[in-house]
């Protein structure tokens, strides 16, 4: 697989913009399931990101959240 850095062009797009509504009572409004550290000691974004980052450089990862989480 040729890595996106080669790619200029390329991003990679987080959506986590949940509302932490189906993993209740562990996740909330604030605090979805997207931002706690459900399987080892980082959060879900965290993870994601840190796979993506054989082939992104982080100046080309975006997490797309909503005005909850964004703070």
């Amino acid at each position: 697989m040729t890595p996106a850095a080669q790619l200029p062009e390329a991003h990679a797009v987080v959506l986590a913009g949940g509302r932490g509504t189906r993993f209740w009572p562990r996740s909330r409004t604030r605090t979805p399931k997207q931002l706690l550290n459900i399987v080892g000691e980082e959060t879900m974004i965290q993870q994601t990101v840190a796979r993506l980052s054989p082939l992104f450089p982080p100046s080309r990862v975006w997490v797309v959240t909503n005005d909850e989480q964004s703070a």
